[in-house]
């Protein structure tokens, strides 16, 4: 029998092992993946306290990949009343007041949630959102009001934007020319509420109050159905669904088989499709009639599929006939690259592209990068 010291030394080379792994798979992947289509990937960046950033400097934002070609985008992201009125593309909706004061501590640069028209991509920001031309990724107008803070998700759909005020469990739908349409926060006891005392503050020169998933539910993906909204939530791993007739919401939850900690929530065709920030790729299909109806968990059941090495982040999903592809690495406190991971559906490892802080143009050494979204073009 080994020994009690001899069984911890195992533990430790096992975790050493495990290591080495994680860290050659950040530097250099096994097989470098060659996609047959194009998609977008938007990710955001940080600099140290302290440095001081050009107004309206374009930053990279969005990286383009496509069978030939790939490339990282840059667009202008103000940071104050000043900077927003000094853009040189138009601005819709409503403008900040001149003495709204500044943001405490400068949020992150870059796009997070991306959605699509047949003619335009949306992307989110800190404090708005960018309408750009899908034929050349030109910057068409910036759509912003003061109800716009920390958008993760973004759905588009008849020109209507829809998303959120994550801290606080909000959806603001936007029409594509800024105009506010409506705002309501879900809250803890699944009810619907329109919460006026939000409209006392500009969202958008309001920092980010603390790390991690803020708010009840912290939604993240934003997807409609007919005339439910589907709402993922992070801290519940599980859909909330708001009705926008009725504003009745109600819980969609999964049967989970592993830990979990969910972060999208994807329908291509009948099937829907999550991350679990562990590497975890999730698909799930509606479960037959249940005798008990009443049985959430047997709402929707699950395949699940592990990566091909354990990254220390894991966000983002897209699918792509038989291909799923979703976004690894990029953890606050961990090395400046991250990647997008090919799968199929039976969890084959296709390989991996990844993007690293020297191939970059950034002006001053950033402390942060991850990817954020997918979006198949």
């Amino acid at each position: 029998m080994a020994t009690k010291a001899t069984f911890l030394d195992q533990i430790k080379r096992g975790l050493k092992e495990q290591v080495r792994n994680v860290a050659k798979g950040v530097s250099q992947p096994a097989h470098i993946y060659t996609p047959d289509f194009e998609f977008l990937v938007s990710f955001v960046h940080a600099y140290d306290d302290g440095v001081v950033v050009e107004a309206n400097r374009p930053m990279p934002s969005l990286w383009s990949i496509g069978p030939a070609e790939r490339k990282v985008l840059s667009y202008p992201f103000p940071r104050s009343p000043e900077e927003f009125h000094s853009l040189e593309v138009p601005v819709v909706g409503k403008m900040p007041k001149e003495k709204i004061g500044q943001l405490t501590k400068l949020p992150r640069y870059g796009f997070t949630g991306l959605t699509k028209s047949d003619s335009h991509i949306y992307a989110g920001s800190w404090n708005g959102v960018y309408q750009i031309r899908r034929q050349d990724f030109g910057l068409d107008k910036f759509i912003t009001h003061p109800l716009m803070n920390d958008m993760h998700g973004i759905h588009q759909e008849d020109g209507r934007l829809y998303a959120g005020i994550t801290s606080k469990d909000t959806i603001v739908i936007t029409s594509i020319d800024g105009e506010l349409l409506d705002a309501f926060t879900v809250r803890p006891n699944l009810e619907v509420v329109r919460d006026s005392s939000l409209h006392d503050y500009d969202w958008r020169f309001i920092s980010k109050q603390k790390r991690g998933s803020a708010g009840f539910f912290h939604f993240n993906y934003i997807q409609k159905f007919g005339d439910d909204l589907y709402l993922t939530s992070r801290n519940l791993s599980c859909f909330v669904v708001v009705n926008l007739i009725t504003f009745k919401s109600h819980l969609r939850s999964m049967n989970f088989s592993v830990p979990n900690l969910i972060h999208d929530g994807l329908k291509r065709g009948d099937k829907y499709y999550f991350t679990s920030i562990d590497g975890w790729v999730f698909i799930a299909s509606a479960s037959e009639e249940s005798e008990n109806p009443y049985l959430a968990n047997q709402d929707l059941s699950l395949e699940k599929i592990r990566l091909k090495r354990m990254p220390n982040w894991c966000r983002g999903i897209e699918v792509h006939g038989d291909t799923i592809i979703t976004l690894v690495d990029g953890r606050y406190g961990t090395g400046l690259t991250f990647g997008v991971q090919a799968i199929n559906h039976k969890g084959q490892y296709l390989g991996e592209i990844r993007l690293k802080y020297q191939k970059i143009d950034f002006f001053k050494k950033i402390y942060y990068m991850t990817g954020f979204d997918l979006l198949k073009l």
